[in-house]
């Protein structure tokens, strides 16, 4: 590949025809099953990243929480605007305390209008993978990487749900890009730029801030090692902008620094202390790449080729492809091993095996392009079914959708029922309600929106129950909670009257295996209904979620846990009894 071919990438890309088909697949696999679950909404994260979005529309634009930072939650409270106003035009809801009473009713809308932004986003990495592709290795190789970045499973399995890393994955392309400008022209506007956006990338998720080491890669590969060449203005203008635009995309992560750092501090003790304590230093290696394998099994020795060829013809631009994605694995190797955190990985990934393919294929002479064609087919086939299988199984019905059917035909309203949070999702009844919001110390006046939403309708939606969650007690105002140890009691007189549970919903979450409340719930009660999402009951398999690190299988027909439901009417007291 000529140095000429790396300065001067086709500016007409979107001409090339492979790459329009390519980018419609990848649109297309992340658009279907985008309304999985909906109205209901399983994944918790998805639950507190909108929360905190929408809470910024009562117009005080500090998030308070900083677990992440600040500008994915803009964005999303931006288009739910957009959404309002547009409802607004076309007669759907007259004011914006309607469009609020309406999300709460059914919040399929609002969720639909978030995930869609993901997966646009998503599927904007393939062009963008494309043009870096084309930087490094010319059309071909860009074809066969956009074709990867396509259907790669955990881009496209991620793209379905309200979370940082897709979109975050988009902005450290744009800033890569933006440093292969630094590296070939070094203008004063090349640096500002660069820095700009990987400020942005910082700014959509915290280690985006590793967008800077290709720029710093540019300047060096451009100006030399010598002790000078690092106190050129231009590098200090760059690291300025990229502060600028991360305060300008998270003011409040400076302004309530305080907050921000004991935010920032907790999430430490959840991803690289707990890391570090299970696996030691860089033990997260290990788990990272077996994922990779066990989900893009060719890509891994074909990139690991590609790099060797890539050095062979120039070690420089080997240099500066390989300095984001090898600093960024060194810090994943130090955080717990969340697939999702190795998304933007998957744009290098594609790059580097796209190189080692067509390297090989320049073997062959004449045959290069017919033998490319054969060998990228081959590496994609893997990622592109466990894709289609992940979108095929959101497309189903979630078992705990079809155990809330089962429930409101068969349990009578108002019976009190004990489900765990983010199982089965169940209406309490109007009392229950009420009652919640005293043991939080509220009046029903004093209700959150969500609440005072329920509160305020008329007639009270049913079916309804007298809830209790399952766990230690929570902060939700609308929850009352029993914690697990009350199912063990052996005694049904040492258990509190008023807590009856007459039936209880229990989950097995794929894939930690068997519920433990299971036994001491079969002392009291009896089973009477179970969803399973697997083929056949009591296969040794594991579930899949779309939100969990467990390639989808044949094995398994729909996402969802195990759901149980149980009769209980030995945990009713004589003094509960009927309630």
């Amino acid at each position: 590949m000529s140095e000429q071919t790396h300065r001067r990438p086709d500016e007409r890309a979107w001409r090339d025809p492979v790459l329009v088909a390519v980018f419609a697949a990848g649109l297309g696999l992340r658009l279907v099953g985008l309304t999985h679950g909906l109205p209901h909404v399983y994944n918790p994260d998805e639950v507190s990243i909108l929360s905190r979005a929408l809470g910024l529309g009562s117009g005080d634009l500090n998030p308070r929480n900083f677990l992440y930072p600040s500008l994915f939650f803009y964005v999303l409270a931006a288009a739910t605007g957009v959404l309002a106003g547009i409802q607004w035009a076309i007669g759907q809801v007259s004011s914006l305390a309607a469009f609020e009473a309406r999300f709460w009713q059914d919040p399929t809308p609002v969720y639909l209008a978030a995930r869609l932004l993901v997966a646009v986003a998503g599927a904007l990495t393939v062009p963008a993978t494309y043009a870096l592709a084309q930087r490094v290795g010319g059309q071909r190789v860009a074809r066969v990487a956009a074709a990867f970045m396509a259907v790669a499973y955990v881009p496209v399995r991620d793209a379905h749900v309200v979370k940082h890393d897709v979109p975050a994955t988009l902005l450290i392309l744009v800033a890569v890009l933006a440093s292969w400008r630094v590296w070939k022209r070094g203008r004063v506007l090349d640096y500002l730029l660069a820095g700009l956006s990987a400020g942005v990338a910082a700014s959509f998720h915290y280690y985006g801030v590793y967008a800077l080491v290709p720029l710093v890669t540019a300047h060096a590969l451009r100006a030399g090692m010598a002790p000078g060449a690092w106190i050129a203005p231009r590098v200090f203008l760059a690291v300025a902008a990229m502060f600028l635009a991360f305060a300008a995309g998270s003011p409040y992560v400076l302004l309530d620094h305080t907050t921000a750092l004991r935010d920032i501090q907790a999430n430490r003790l959840i991803i690289v202390d707990r890391a570090q304590h299970v696996y030691g230093p860089f033990g997260s290696a290990v788990p990272q790449l077996g994922y990779l394998l066990s989900q893009a099994t060719l890509w891994i020795p074909a990139a690991a080729a590609g790099a060797i060829a890539l050095g062979r013809a120039s070690v420089p631009l080997l240099v500066w492809t390989a300095s984001f994605p090898l600093v960024f694995f060194l810090f994943i190797s130090n955080t717990w091993p969340f697939g999702r955190t190795a998304n933007p990985l998957y744009p290098f990934l594609g790059i580097l095996g796209a190189y080692g393919i067509a390297a090989l294929a320049r073997r062959t002479g004449r045959h290069a392009p017919a033998v490319l064609a054969i060998l990228a087919v081959a590496a994609v086939i893997q990622p592109l079914a466990l894709s289609v299988r992940s979108v095929y199984l959101l497309r189903q019905t979630d078992t705990r959708t079809l155990a809330r059917e089962w429930i409101h035909a068969h349990v009578p309203a108002g019976a009190s029922v004990a489900v765990e949070p983010y199982s089965v999702q169940l209406r309490p009844t109007r009392e229950r309600l009420v009652e919640a919001l005293a043991n939080a110390g509220l009046r029903p006046d004093q209700a959150g929106r969500r609440s005072a939403s329920l509160l305020a309708r008329t007639p009270y939606p049913s079916p309804s129950y007298r809830l209790f969650y399952i766990g230690e007690r929570g902060m939700d105002e609308d929850k009352i909670y029993l914690p697990p140890a009350w199912f063990s009691r052996e005694e049904p007189g040492s258990r509190e009257p008023e807590a009856c549970v007459e039936w209880a919903v229990l989950k097995s979450a794929a894939p930690a295996g068997p519920n433990p409340l299971a036994p001491f719930v079969a002392r009291s009660g009896t089973l009477v209904h179970r969803e399973t999402p697997f083929v056949e009951a009591g296969l040794p398999a594991d579930g899949w979620l779309p939100d969990t690190d467990v390639t989808p299988s044949l094995r398994v027909t729909r996402p969802g846990p195990v759901i149980e439901v149980w009769r209980t009417p030995g945990l009713c007291g004589a003094a509960g009894a009927g309630r």
